[in-house]
């Protein structure tokens, strides 16, 4: 059975979606766009991002060069 994305996204993110699912009747094109832009610049600093982005960097992943998080996305 091929992965879900409640298999691959943190309890934290998997909340934001939710909420923004059901928000998603109740708002303009504009506000969804900004909730969302919100939510993502938010997630950065959050400590499952960081987690995921020290474990991925221990599973040999590649990234693209210059991919390491900056000075805001540490949480400064």
């Amino acid at each position: 059975m091929p992965p879900t994305l409640a298999d691959n996204v943190s309890p934290r993110s998997m909340a934001v979606i939710k909420r923004q699912l059901w928000a998603v009747g109740q708002l303009s094109m504009r506000q969804a766009i900004e909730v969302g832009n919100h939510e993502m610049l938010g997630s950065f600093t959050s400590e499952d991002f960081m987690r995921a982005w020290r474990t991925s960097s221990r599973s040999g992943r590649q990234r693209s060069p210059g991919a390491e998080p900056t000075a805001a996305f540490r949480g400064r």
